[in-house]
């Protein structure tokens, strides 16, 4: 438990961590006000240790006010990059980003998927890297627009 008092505000939190050192649960509580809960599922992705989030469970609740609560959600590869991240997940305007790689490791698109009534349509942004993969040489924004280096 740390507890903070910085320019009149008290900041209380609270953490609970697993066998290998996860934070599995952060509590934060501001001046009585409000509170701020974070749940933290871990996964092994690679290997057989949890080293990864798999999902990140957000509670917030004021004083007076009803709580809101969101989850994100994340998958991997087997190298265990990021292949995908649902924003909002189980609500009805939740977003989807998607991610593609080079070889090398580099983040070669990301595709935002909007849902829910009136969602506008799914935008993409791409690089290409050079050889050794150390620069993007091409990258192309949401509009489709490209520049070149």
């Amino acid at each position: 438990m740390e507890h903070t008092a910085l320019g009149g505000v008290v900041t209380n939190t609270s953490q609970v961590f697993d066998s290998y050192g996860n934070s599995t649960q952060s509590t934060v509580n501001t001046h009585g006000r409000q509170t701020v809960s974070t749940v933290t599922a871990w996964t092994a992705a690679p290997g057989s240790i949890p080293n990864k989030p798999e999902t990140v469970t957000v509670t917030t609740t004021r004083n007076g006010e009803p709580s809101f609560t969101h989850t994100t959600r994340f998958t991997y590869n087997t190298l265990g990059q990021v292949m995908s991240r649902t924003a909002f997940e189980g609500l009805p305007k939740k977003v989807v980003t998607t991610y593609g790689y080079s070889p090398l490791g580099n983040v070669t698109s990301e595709t935002v998927t909007p849902h829910g009534p009136g969602a506008p349509p799914a935008r993409t942004t791409s690089a290409t890297f050079d050889t050794q993969g150390r620069y993007a040489v091409t990258s192309v924004n949401e509009l489709g627009q490209s520049s070149t280096v």
